[in-house]
């Protein structure tokens, strides 16, 4: 009869879990444990066999135990009976509770005071080493974490631990069972292999008793019998058919999230735990390997434990072990700044090649579970020698499914990387998607060609990624147990051990006919991530120009001179922090609150070392270049307007100014790029015509702009005066601040949803209009107005001759699920916008034909989105969002503009931007393209010029008039970094081409170098340049980073 009607495989699921109870033959109860909860991870926890702990809180399993999210210490004893025999291995079993998914206890084990292994919900049982199983009593400590519960304040569960004496014979015969069974349920009816294999599986079962209770595993003749079993379903499992001709790559893996719902101080825990299981599973398992991202974590562990560094030291160097990633930790590369994402490259690959070697890192860009990919990243990657890509996240598109498993993408600037996104499904995900932590079961791994779109290729591989992740843990011995054993089975995937190199280069051979994704790869989903945790990302960026600064003027002081101390390891340890804070969980806004009091205190200790680099910089350029101070712009473009300085009295200078709060503003005039001005070298103000500003609590005024405000303190008006047109259509409002609720569907930090603009409440009508400033420099109007249950506070300016408009904002921030967006509708027709992106801009739609584009209801951008009509646009500017939308109306009369300035969502940080905001935005219509003025302005908000006044006063000598670090002849080149070579021979010079165009530019440095060479991002030598003098000609393409090692003559 057939197996259907005698339910076979019904009978062989009950039998196979009767059996599962043979693999321990026996079990020796630990005493009870003695418990102590700490107050921190760091406090102190006693390992030593003899330190008293009679006084402890006693836990007898089964119990609950512990506090969620509690540091402990538990200690007990175990013995290896001396009666057990040796023929058998031995065991610690420690299931220390299950609590909620990844978010479980974990341990730290230590054997008479000496490291051990780790445990977790995952990896309950530890083998012990033959020394260990003396028949002695040994003193056992365990040092963990609780985690979270699945109810609110609910203990974890201690069930019964003890020392376990395995069989391995059980474990081998229940691993190919599982295997047979797991092959059967995905195999369908018509496939020969199915019957096959429940003939062998049902054979290999009628071998052993199911009478009695249970089966025991210490019954007379059960070896000889599993033995029998193993060697029957062997045989007929051989014969049930041939394995699919196609080649699953598993890829040993444990994704660890550097922070998100635990601490930074945690995952240092979690790296050693899981690092410590990975190697003891390769002790083993011989065929096993294991590849692991993110220097950063690797370095917590040399830190930390540096004789399990050691070990993974051999394992990489014997080849089992596989460092990989690029970068220092995987990072958003929506959000972190264009050298930022340079310097992920730069630390990443150093690291790996200063510890392990040159080369021995596999070139692949390593991103999981970031939230979209940039279009500049294939140009980054491969400047950093980096050849492949790997994701997974793009499958968790809203819309639309991504088309391909294996392609070309393509970046903005032509450069290429051969990617894949591996179609292991994850079958727990509240969304369809893929996953980086497959648990490799046969269904997952034959599901893993089934979902793979290009089933029409059969010969490109595909690459599964298994390991438990997000929290560590790595991969168990039932993975490695399923994929051994699937290398040829009947009706699966070839599937074999392997590492990343092994499939990208097995890939490269398949991949000349391969499709081709141009420009970036947006995420539908996390739109929420743009604008999460508002302090942090504005701490990120102010971070970023700090060190930009500071890097540039240490370079410049060095130059001019010997004598001055570039701060490079100082720099090295601020970027670190800075590149560890743009981890993808962290800048984008979706960790727990602690997390982001010890990211704001990291940010906080960059800004002062890069303050501090600054000022010693600044003092040693003034006294080269001329006592009576500096007016320094650091930006890649020529800056006017009025510069503040922080002091009660009049600064004791010849050029006009204006008291302000909290200081002075001071007119320097036009600024160059890169520039030092002395400000003896400053033309005297003669002949100026008197300042255009008009300000009243209606009208505010200067040379371009006319702002009207009507009696609510809204703008009804915008008139370029300069272009003769009316920037806001007739009838609407100007900086229209919308509250709009926000209730993400799944996942509250990650994501706002299309429809949040269901419900939404316009802010209140002023409560007080009133003039703040009104000097010859620039002039404010002060709004303040309720937007529901917060406060605002609106400075809005005008400076003299500027065709920007300002917006400062303080907002003491006290909703729930709520956004916050400024919206400005701009008589402008663009059915495109252009959005600046780290290393260039991309253009995006307004309108909504398709899926892809109202998917984008909400993008990410840098520091500037663009709308523009022939000769005419309007640009709106910021100082530290990311979050925009930009659509053209169902009439086509205008295009509105809008910024995500708050949100507050309430997991996993329940007290998410509660509280007191600053930032800027700045509104600036425009002639002509925005290539024009857009770029310029959005630097100025952000890297505002700077006044220096030396607080000694060295000889009086000459000043030397203007000095500029380098001058580039396009504006088309766009310096964006100057910093010392990391190697100390050098300095580095990196820009890029912004407008998408080619050509050659001459470079004019402020002193000729020795050699010039066009460099990498790991600035290495790559081509010579002849220079003539301090002039140096260099070719460019559409979008180009180009960086330039200088060598110079010392």
């Amino acid at each position: 009869m057939s197996h259907t009607v005698r339910m076979t495989m019904e009978k062989l699921n009950v039998r196979f879990r009767l059996l599962q109870g043979l693999t321990q033959r026996h079990f020796a109860s630990l005493p009870p444990f003695r418990l102590k909860m700490l107050e921190q991870h760091n406090d102190f926890f006693p390992v030593e066999p003899e330190f008293d702990d009679s006084a402890w809180e006693v836990v007898q399993p089964p119990a609950a135990w512990g506090k969620e999210l509690g540091y402990f210490v538990l200690r007990s004893r175990f013995q290896v009976p001396p009666e057990w025999e040796n023929d058998f291995p031995a065991a610690l079993w420690l299931p220390l509770g299950t609590t909620w998914d990844f978010i479980h206890p974990e341990a730290t084990v230590y054997v008479d005071g000496k490291f051990l292994g780790s445990c977790d919900r995952e990896h309950r049982q530890i083998r012990l080493p033959q020394e260990l199983c003396d028949g002695k009593w040994h003193h056992l400590t365990l040092h963990g974490w609780v985690g979270y519960s699945k109810e609110k304040d609910a203990p974890p569960f201690i069930r019964p631990c003890g020392v376990v004496q395995v069989n391995p014979l059980a474990d081998q015969f229940l691993a190919l069972a599982r295997v047979g069974l797991g092959t059967v349920e995905v195999l369908g009816e018509d496939s020969p292999a199915r019957g096959r294999l429940l003939d062998a599986l049902d054979a290999a079962f009628h071998c052993l008793d199911f009478t009695g209770q249970e089966p025991d595993p210490l019954q007379p003749g059960l070896q000889d019998t599993l033995r029998q079993a193993l060697d029957i379903l062997k045989h007929k499992a051989r014969q049930a058919g041939t394995a699919l001709d196609v080649d699953v790559y598993a890829i040993g893996h444990a994704h660890i999230d550097v922070a998100w719902l635990w601490t930074y101080a945690m995952t240092r825990h979690k790296a050693q735990r899981t690092f410590s299981n990975v190697l003891g599973l390769m002790e083993r398992f011989s065929g096993f390997h294991f590849s692991q991202s993110q220097p950063q974590l690797y370095e917590f562990v040399r830190q930390d434990r540096p004789e399990l560094f050691e070990r993974i030291r051999q394992k990489v160097a014997d080849g089992t072990w596989e460092p990989m990633g690029g970068m220092w930790v995987e990072a958003d590369t929506n959000l972190s700044g264009a050298e930022s994402l340079a310097r992920q490259f730069l630390l990443g690959k150093r690291w790996f090649s200063d510890t392990f070697g040159e080369g021995v890192d596999t070139p692949v860009l390593w991103l999981p579970d970031v939230f979209g990919f940039n279009a500049a990243l294939p140009q980054l990657a491969s400047q950093a020698g980096i050849h492949w890509f790997f994701s997974t996240k793009i499958s968790w598109n809203q819309y639309n499914t991504f088309p391909w498993t294996s392609f070309y993408w393509q970046g903005l600037d032509g450069t290429r990387l051969l990617s894949h996104f591996s179609p292991t499904r994850d079958p727990q995900s509240s969304v369809p998607s893929t996953t980086y932590n497959a648990m490799a079961t046969p269904r997952q791994i034959y599901e893993t060609w089934h979902n793979n779109c290009q089933k029409d290729a059969p010969d490109l591989p595909v690459l599964m990624s298994y390991g438990w992740g997000d929290g560590g843990g790595g991969p168990t011995s039932e993975m490695l147990e399923t994929i051994d054993l699937l290398g040829d089975f009947a009706g699966m995937p070839r599937t074999r051990f392997a590492t990343v190199r092994q499939f990208f280069t097995a890939l490269e051979e398949k991949a000349s006919n391969l499709p081709v994704w141009y420009g970036e790869l947006y995420l539908e989903y996390h739109r929420g991530t743009y604008t999460s945790q508002a302090r942090m990302k504005r701490a990120n960026r102010r971070s970023e120009i700090a060190l930009h600064d500071a890097e540039m003027l240490c370079t410049w002081a060095h130059l001019l001179d010997r004598d001055f101390s570039y701060p490079t390891a100082d720099f090295e340890e601020t970027w670190k922090k800075v590149c560890l804070n743009q981890f993808h969980d962290v800048l984008p806004g979706s960790s727990i609150g602690e997390v982001y009091a010890d990211a704001l205190e990291h940010h906080c200790k960059v800004q002062k070392t890069a303050e501090k680099a600054t000022i010693k910089a600044l003092e040693s350029l003034s006294a080269n270049l001329g006592e009576e101070g500096l007016a320094a712009n650091l930006t890649a473009f020529p800056q006017s307007g009025a510069l503040f300085i922080a002091q009660g009295e009049k600064p004791a200078l010849e050029r006009e100014s204006q008291q302000v709060e909290s200081g002075w503003l001071v007119d320097c005039g036009e600024l160059p790029p890169l520039s030092l001005t002395p400000l003896s070298a400053i033309p005297p103000q003669t002949g100026r015509p008197a300042s255009a500003l008009r300000i009243s609590t209606k009208v505010l005024e200067n040379e371009h702009l006319c702002v009207e405000f009507n009696a609510a303190g809204d703008i009804h008006r915008i008139f370029d005066k300069t272009n003769h047109r009316d920037v806001v259509p007739e009838g609407m409002l100007a900086n229209q601040l919308w509250a709009f609720e926000d209730r993400a569907l799944l996942w509250d930090a990650w994501d706002v949803e299309i429809h949040y603009d269901d419900q939404r409440w316009l802010a209140e009508a002023a409560e007080t209009i009133q003039v703040a400033e009104a000097g010859a420099l620039r002039a404010t109007v002060e709004i303040r107005r309720r937007v529901r249950s917060s406060w605002m506070i609106q400075r809005i300016s005008l400076q003299r001759g500027s065709p920007r408009l300002d917006f400062d904002t303080w907002v003491d921030w006290r909703e729930r699920h709520t956004l916050l967006k400024t919206i400005f509708p701009l008589k402008v027709f663009a059915s495109e916008a252009v959005y600046e992106i780290p290393w260039g801009h991309v253009r995006r739609p307004t309108h909504r034909n398709t899926a892809w584009d109202w998917a984008r209801f909400e993008s990410p951008a840098q520091k500037w989105v663009d709308v523009s009509e022939h000769g005419y646009g309007v640009a709106l500017l910021n100082d530290c969002k990311y979050g925009y939308d930009a659509h053209l109306s169902a009439d086509g009369t205008y295009t509105s503009l809008g910024l995500s300035l708050l949100r507050s969502p309430t997991y996993p940080d329940r007290q998410a931007d509660q509280g007191e905001h600053v930032f800027r935005y700045s509104l600036l219509p425009h002639a002509g393209g925005w290539e024009e003025s857009v770029p310029a302005h959005a630097a100025a908000i952000n890297d505002t010029p700077r006044l220096f006044l030396p607080h000694k006063k060295g000889a009086k000598q000459e000043a030397r008039g203007i000095q500029k670090l380098l001058a580039v002849d396009t504006a088309a080149l766009v310096v964006e970094t100057v910093k010392r070579s990391e190697d100390g021979l050098g300095w580095i010079l990196r820009m890029y081409e912004a407008f998408g165009s080619r050509g050659q530019a001459t470079l004019t440095l402020t002193q000729p170098a020795q050699n010039i060479w066009r460099s990498n991002l790991l600035e290495e030598r790559k081509q010579r340049l002849n220079a003539q003098g301090v002039q140096v000609q260099v070719e460019y393409r559409p979008f180009e980073i180009i960086t330039l090692r200088l060598e110079s003559r010392e």
